[in-house]
């Protein structure tokens, strides 16, 4: 280890070309270039191609540390997934009925099946979606769960019998008069959550129809950041 002080990473090393059989090299000379290597492989650190702690999993080697470096950059290692289901149909019972997905895309196997595991503590977002079907009484109602039906974290209800759907004075409202149209219900969270937490979605069909139509669901899930420590989910 040299005694000489590097200029980097606090500034950028100068340096005048020697010539042969002209310039006096002195020992400072080559103490100053020992000492910005020493401080440059300081600074990378050892084996700066490899991601010691990617979001999820193990280390990542990469061929350059530009590579890394860009990879990094383009989020390529943060965790997200996404399901969707073109179709259920929803018996109208009093606990409602946990949705089943299909996979779209899972780079990272979140899919477990049925709906989402998280792989990794971290801060999560959630979004899910789905289309109901119009009808004139009752009402739809979907929920965002966490590690089982009982624990709602999030969700949004639509009730039918709202102006213009109910029927008035023995006629249909002017929503029913002129086509019910669908209506969608959206949910978006966030919030921490633990490797092996669960995120279902429950829908409960509300209305007096035995078999109403839920399209276009999706459910979505994006790591935003990593977490470590001890936290509760939720």
């Amino acid at each position: 280890m040299t005694a000489v002080q590097s200029i980097y990473p606090n500034g950028i090393f100068t340096w005048t070309d020697r010539v042969d059989q002209v310039s006096i090299d002195f020992a400072n000379d080559s103490n100053s270039l020992a000492s910005e290597i020493i401080s440059i492989e300081g600074t990378l650190g050892t084996t700066p191609e490899i991601e010691p702690h990617p979001p999820y999993g193990n280390a990542i080697t990469y061929a350059t540390v530009s590579s890394r470096i860009t990879d990094a950059m383009n989020n390529s290692q943060m965790i997200v997934c996404s399901l969707t289901n073109p179709k259920i149909t929803l018996p109208n019972n009093t606990v409602g009925q946990l949705n089943t997905y299909n996979l779209s895309y899972d780079p990272f196997n979140m899919f477990n099946g049925v709906d989402i595991t998280i792989p990794a503590n971290g801060w999560w977002l959630i979004t899910a979606t789905q289309t109901w079907s119009g009808w004139e009484d009752g009402y739809s109602h979907f929920s965002l769960c966490l590690n089982g039906t009982s624990n709602i974290i999030a969700d949004d209800l639509i009730n039918w019998e709202f102006p213009g759907n109910n029927t008035t004075a023995g006629l249909p409202g002017r929503w029913q008069q002129f086509g019910a149209r669908s209506i969608s219900t959206a949910i978006t969270w966030q919030g921490l959550a633990h490797a092996g937490d669960r995120f279902s979605g429950l829908s409960e069909n509300g209305t007096s129809n035995a078999a109403h139509v839920v399209t276009n669901l999706t459910m979505k899930a994006s790591m935003l950041r990593k977490v470590s420590g001890t936290f509760t989910s939720g």
